[in-house]
């Protein structure tokens, strides 16, 4: 939905100079899009570091269920999904975050709800 808006965007400031219209409101857009993108990459990037989601992580692959759901793990989903990503990061109170993440096997694919905790700084 953003890279839609964004592209929409760039249209109309392409179309607005073609017309010397004013085009304040559009950079306006385009920089709130790109400043939500990097708020929302360095959450994920933040949690795919941290030990709660490692550990998660290792207890996904352990899992037996899962195992015979789609066979051996051969990775987990670069970009972890769910309401809970902004609020682990940059919340202050201490707690759980549920998110989802999506687990590749040899005979298909499974989104997993993980619980991480935020630990206490």
């Amino acid at each position: 939905m953003a890279t839609g808006l964004m592209g929409f965007l760039i249209d109309q400031r392409k179309a607005r100079l073609a017309q010397k219209k004013n085009i304040f409101f559009v950079r306006v857009g385009i920089g709130i899009i790109i400043i939500a993108f990097a708020v929302i990459g360095s959450a994920v990037m933040m949690i795919k570091v941290s030990n709660s989601y490692q550990v998660a992580i290792e207890e996904i692959k352990k899992d037996g269920a899962i195992k015979s759901e789609i066979g051996n793990i051969r990775g987990v989903s670069l970009f972890p999904a769910g309401s809970g990503i902004l609020g682990l990061v940059y919340s202050k109170t201490p707690g759980p975050s549920k998110i989802i993440v999506t687990v590749r096997g040899e005979h298909g694919y499974r989104d997993t709800e993980i619980e991480i905790y935020r630990p206490l700084r």
